[in-house]
């Protein structure tokens, strides 16, 4: 048996039985806000434009003012970065919902681990 056959669902779900952001078009359009210090501009971009490449995928990156207690914004995803201390992970996302629409969602890269290491910055 084939170890990725228990990744692959029986009865995928259908388009309307997902969680999912709300969207008034086909594919996915979503405002991405950078919250991280200005050192991680680059990598946020190309972040940013590497994701763009999927077909069905429409991120819009728009700077905002540095944030290290990454406040959520209805309807966006805000990502900010800063020294989370010793914890077990190096970046953390949080999706809020309500009646299975993705509100708004937050994700924070923890500087502890991630250091100046620009791949693990970039994948992360």
């Amino acid at each position: 048996s084939n170890p990725v056959d228990y990744f692959i669902p029986v009865d995928p779900p259908g388009i309307k039985e997902t969680i999912r952001w709300e969207n008034t078009t086909m594919g996915l359009q979503l405002t991405v806000e950078n919250a991280c210090e200005d050192r991680w501009d680059a990598i946020f971009q190309q972040s940013l434009a590497e994701w763009d490449l999927s077909e069905g995928v429409t991120l819009r990156g728009v700077k905002t003012a540095y944030d290290f207690d990454c406040e959520p914004s209805m309807g966006r995803l805000k990502v900010c970065n800063g020294n989370y201390g010793e914890t077990p992970w190096k970046g953390l996302n949080v999706a809020y919902l309500e009646n299975d629409l993705i509100l708004y969602s937050v994700a924070t890269l923890n500087e502890f681990h991630l250091g100046n290491n620009d791949d693990a910055r970039l994948y992360t």
